[in-house]
């Protein structure tokens, strides 16, 4: 059979020169059947906002909520929100530990200062805390997914050349592994990664 999903929704942000704080607002609701033929039900929400404390100090505070499937939902229901067309990188950290949104959906609180040491290098941190939207494994009593750290930098080499370098690290528990369905005879390592990016953009023709 062919089973269709539908996704509808918008995109809200403001921002003024004269004024030290701005938002960005998404939501997004889901419709019709989902690839197993269940029926669909599930939404995106998500909001961000930036307040300048100072010329060189802003601070960013935002959630993101993805709906999801309880454990003892109707075996005919779906309730999990999928991101669709590989948006990972826009949501949940910098590690991108959730490309696969768990079936109990997620919760993601973030804030983080971002700072401007000296004339160009500019230095970012964000802390993020998970968690399910839905109880998935009903043998524990919480839905905590752990959490992440990400810090990055960034430095304007010249005008056609941009250096940024970061760090990211994800603190798990045992819901974790358990939605993750990790092996529990294997030694799971500290998450973590590190990276060093160049970017040049150089300008071939310039307009008179």
């Amino acid at each position: 059979k062919r089973w269709y999903r539908n996704t509808v929704g918008g995109n809200l942000g403001y921002s003024n020169a004269s004024f030290p704080v701005t938002f960005y607002g998404t939501g997004y609701y889901q419709f019709g059947h989902g690839t197993t033929g269940k029926e669909l039900n599930s939404c995106l929400l998500a909001f961000k906002t930036q307040t300048k404390a100072s010329k060189t100090v802003a601070v960013n505070v935002g959630a993101d909520y993805f709906s999801g499937s309880k454990y003892d939902l109707a075996t005919t229901e779906d309730h999990t929100f999928n991101k669709l067309f590989g948006s990972n990188h826009s949501f949940n950290g910098a590690m991108e530990y959730w490309k696969s949104l768990p079936s109990g959906g997620l919760v993601d609180l973030y804030f983080g200062p971002e700072v401007a040491i000296g004339p160009k290098l500019k230095a970012e941190a964000s802390y993020h805390a998970f968690s399910l939207a839905q109880q998935q494994v009903k043998t524990f009593d919480h839905k905590g997914l752990g959490s992440e750290l990400d810090l990055t930098f960034t430095y304007p080499v010249s005008s056609i050349m941009n250096l940024q370098g970061g760090w990211s690290g994800y603190f798990s528990n045992a819901l974790v592994s358990s939605v993750k369905k990790m092996k529990t005879n294997v030694d799971q390592k500290f998450p973590q990664w590190a990276f060093i990016m160049i970017t040049i953009k150089p300008v071939f023709l310039s307009a008179k």
